[in-house]
């Protein structure tokens, strides 16, 4: 967000005419490998914009009358930045100097991206898929702005942003990169680097109660560790723990302490329940629970004290926990400590409307948590009692990752909702696992601008995006999307599970969204450009088969051709935790039997 906007009259900067430049770059003489890579991307983009070459110096050599000095410099009118936070930066002149101000190396990064990109006229879409605009002359208005983020932690959990150069882009801190045995993919997914001044990095990320205390481990002889539910302590590998119980406290709290000796590169670790449900009922959580309202009670006394145990010796630690389907409701007493950060998710929430406005629960979850609230009024909750809340969204069918995910007009909408109840941090979840057969590229792209500044206007950014990405086909592929969410705005409400089934998507709709994909792939500019509309256009073939009659003819060629080309694409998951091959076995037996999986 641009916090702001003072631009001086009167004085322009000429940092390039003829493909020549009278500046040079600056940093500081200690700012090491991030500096100077931060340098070295200003100095590649300036060229390949003008022809340009500039050198690259530290600031022990004399001033110059021209310079661009990128970072805490020695130089006279550098800005003071102490105003900075979560990774801002501010831009600023004097006279013909330029001063790219980060509230640390990444800021500094972040700082050279806005300057090429906010006035200079570049855009980086996707990799490999970038606008440089070609110029003789290169010219600045007088400068005195300052961008900073209202979120502190920022991540996307999409293919696209495993290039963590593209991340740097974006505009993205985060790291996940603990998920990597998960998501395998050919060592792609490598975490923020030092020469991008690093990232806020998680320890253990999410569910972590089963890695502290194995199920394997510790059920056989301390049962009593595990929840106990309708009279029994649960055996499985997920049961949740129970957390009244001080030994399970004592052993968390061991746990916790070696792995912050051992892994001092986290800021951030998480101790957060297991992806089940079945909560711990035994009389000493279950009258911490009444006491609270909630079964998040005694999930955050649990991890108030766990925190506290290592708040005086680590006191740059964060410790994680989840509000999440049992516990997303808030508690009516318990706070969470000064060092305790609450990830409340919106995993039941409707996605074709904004999560502020409507209170559908998907199916896959309705009746779950007895009595539970709203979205909105469990957020808000957590908002008047939390000083470090975040947010894991989800912007995908984890189900079906080439099925229409009609959400684009409500991310801006949730972020705004964000922002303005003081989440501090934002992970949007989405298909992460391969590159997108649907709009992932588009939504990477999108939500790294909204994290930076919720006010944008996301059809305006959303058109700047397809013309950048699709090119001359992006016309047709506008009137496809807003096709597809001006009929799920008005008929359906639409969850992270949802089923490709014909009722979502009607003959007329499907007529008329083929048309426009024809158009879109007779206008693509090139090759490059057709393979991406192409690609793209695999979301309709996929419903088409789950249109298509079992016994239909042609049907098994549709199929045949369909899977290969998924394969040629690149695409390597059709559905969260299947292989391809997994993925393809169970779409055949489903369209075979008109199963809903």
């Amino acid at each position: 967000m641009c916090l702001a906007a003072n631009r001086k009259s009167g004085h322009s900067i000429r940092l390039v005419e003829n493909r020549k430049s009278g500046h040079s770059i600056i940093i500081p003489a200690e700012s090491g490998e991030a500096g100077r890579f931060a340098a070295e991307e200003l100095a590649k983009y300036l060229y390949a914009i003008s022809g340009a070459r500039l050198s690259i110096s530290d600031d022990t050599l004399p001033p110059r009358d021209k310079e661009i000095c990128i970072g805490r410099t020695n130089r006279k009118g550098t800005p003071d930045g102490s105003d900075l936070q979560h990774d801002g930066y501010r831009l600023l002149s004097s006279g013909d100097n330029v001063f790219i101000l980060g509230q640390n190396a990444r800021g500094n990064l972040y700082g050279v991206y806005g300057l090429l990109e906010h006035k200079l006229g570049c855009r980086f879409f996707a990799p490999g898929v970038e606008h440089l605009p070609k110029r003789e002359v290169l010219q600045l208005d007088s400068l005195d702005e300052k961008h900073v983020s209202p979120f502190e932690y920022r991540e996307a959990f999409w293919h696209t942003c495993f290039d963590p150069d593209m991340t740097m882009k974006y505009g993205y801190n985060g790291l996940t990169y603990e998920l990597d045995a998960r998501y395998a993919d050919g060592g792609r997914h490598k975490p923020l680097q030092p020469r991008h001044g690093g990232g806020i990095t998680y320890h253990g990320f999410v569910h972590t109660f089963k890695v502290y205390l194995p199920h394997a481990e510790w059920y056989p002889t301390h049962p009593e560790y595990y929840a106990l539910v309708d009279g029994k302590r649960m055996d499985a590998e997920d049961a949740q723990l129970c957390l009244t119980n001080p030994d399970v406290l004592a052993l968390i709290i061991e746990r916790l302490r070696a792995n912050i000796r051992t892994h001092p590169d986290a800021t951030i670790f998480s101790l957060s329940q297991n992806d089940a449900m079945h909560p711990c009922t035994c009389p000493s959580c279950a009258a911490i629970d009444e006491e609270e309202g909630s079964h998040s009670g005694s999930l955050l006394r649990f991890v108030n004290a766990c925190a506290d145990a290592v708040a005086e010796e680590y006191p740059h630690v964060l410790i994680d926990t989840l509000a999440y389907l049992y516990t997303r409701k808030a508690p009516k007493k318990t706070r969470p400590a000064p060092n305790v950060c609450v990830r409340l998710c919106s995993i039941e929430c409707c996605y074709a409307h904004p999560i502020s406005e409507c209170r559908d629960v998907g199916l896959a979850f309705a009746g779950t948590v007895p009595g539970q609230t709203s979205f909105k009024e469990d957020l808000e909750a957590w908002s008047a009692i939390c000083d470090r809340l975040f947010i894991w969204d989800y912007t995908t069918n984890y189900r079906h990752y080439l099925a229409p995910m009609p959400n684009l007009c409500v991310l801006g909408p949730n972020m705004r909702f964000f922002a303005k109840n003081h989440v501090t941090g934002v992970f949007e979840q989405g298909n992460g696992e391969s590159v997108s057969g649907e709009f992932g590229e588009l939504r990477a792209w999108l939500l790294g601008k909204l994290m930076w500044n919720p006010a944008l206007d996301t059809d305006t950014a959303m058109d700047e995006f397809l013309h950048g990405y699709y090119g001359l086909s992006a016309g047709p592929i506008r009137r496809y999307i807003d096709l597809w969410l001006d009929d799920a705005q008005a008929r359906l409400h639409c969850g992270i599970f949802d089923h490709p089934t014909s009722d979502r998507y009607p003959e007329w709709l499907m007529n008329e969204a083929n048309a426009l994909w024809d158009e879109a792939e007779k206008l693509a500019d090139d090759d490059a450009v057709l393979g991406r509309v192409q690609r793209s256009r695999l979301q309709l073939r996929y419903v088409s088969l789950w249109q298509t009659p079992p016994d239909a003819s042609g049907r098994e060629k549709a199929l045949e051709s369909f899977k290969r080309d998924v394969r040629s694409f690149g695409i390597r998951h059709l559905r969260e935790w299947q292989t391809l091959d997994q993925g393809f076995s169970l779409l055949e037996e489903d369209l075979e039997k008109r199963t809903v999986w």
